[in-house]
């Protein structure tokens, strides 16, 4: 087997087993919390993969072990190689979907919340478990498994993994831009905040109306797909969509001065986001 075949064998296969603890220690996590048995289905992808542990695997096999021969190197190098992944990842998730993944900032020694002492050790053990045994045990399994076939099967995957990465970075899209016109009903954008609302049947993009029915046909524009898609980000994100439904839960502190049809309006709008968003009294 090629280099090649076998790093992107090393990101599927560490992608799938990384998806699988994930789905274990949320469920039991939110079971713990609900009380009863409730499946997180964990990851933003339609698929069964978490990429961040195919690519941790994919960079420390690649930088860590052509010096697996040097104990401390690889412990050293390995905490590099994690922490960066991990600190670039929670940036990168953060801008795109303006939530955490996770928040380390009450924990002792941590960088902006991202990265903390504590996991910066488990990631130094990891490197060395993953180098002198997980990956060598792993790569026996992989070539193993390997034959005539192997090739069209990664190249096949990796078609199947581009096209649901593009449907997961479109519906990031969709939750970002929703948040957004959520906010605007609210606020008028930067170039308009003081700007006080203007009565209601005036144009402009400061007008309640137009703001609450710009939100209204955007969100009503999302195909079917789209919207169980961003059912599913949230299902897997619990922290993504309490803050989102804080922000639904806003729309109930509705200004005094706002005329009875806008209250109404928008009384009517947040019952079809809760529909949309799949919220229940349980969340």
């Amino acid at each position: 087997m090629d280099k090649f075949t076998l790093y992107v064998s090393y990101f599927f296969f560490y992608s799938f087993i990384g998806w699988i603890l994930e789905c274990i220690w949320c469920s039991t996590s939110e079971t713990r919390k609900a009380k009863k048995f409730k499946f997180v289905n964990r990851g933003f992808l339609m698929g069964p993969l978490c990429p961040i542990y195919g690519c941790s695997a994919v960079a420390m096999s690649f930088f860590l072990q052509p010096f697996s021969h040097n104990f401390l190197i690889v412990l050293f190098l390995g905490i590099l190689v994690c922490d960066t992944i991990e600190y670039l990842t929670s940036y990168i998730m953060e801008k795109i979907f303006n939530a955490r993944w996770w928040d380390y900032s009450q924990r002792f020694m941590n960088l902006h919340g991202r990265i903390c002492l504590q996991h910066t050790c488990i990631w130094g053990l990891l490197s060395l478990a993953f180098i002198y045994i997980i990956n060598p045990f792993s790569t026996n399994i992989i070539l193993s498994l390997s034959g005539q076939h192997t090739k069209p099967l990664i190249y096949t995957l990796l078609v199947l993994f581009a096209v649901d990465f593009f449907i997961a970075v479109v519906v990031t899209m969709d939750i970002k831009m929703l948040r957004k016109k959520i906010r605007l009903v609210y606020y008028p954008s930067e170039a308009d905040e003081k700007i006080e609302v203007v009565e209601i049947g005036s144009s402009g993009n400061n007008n309640v109306f137009y703001r609450l029915n710009d939100f209204k046909a955007k969100m009503e524009s999302l195909s079917k797909i789209r919207r169980r898609m961003i059912r599913r980000v949230f299902r897997s994100v619990p922290r993504l969509k309490a803050q989102v439904k804080r922000q639904f839960e806003d729309m109930k502190s509705i200004p005094t001065d706002f005329k009875a049809e806008v209250k109404d309006e928008m009384k009517e709008l947040q019952t079809d986001v809760k529909n949309l968003f799949g919220f229940d009294s349980n969340d």
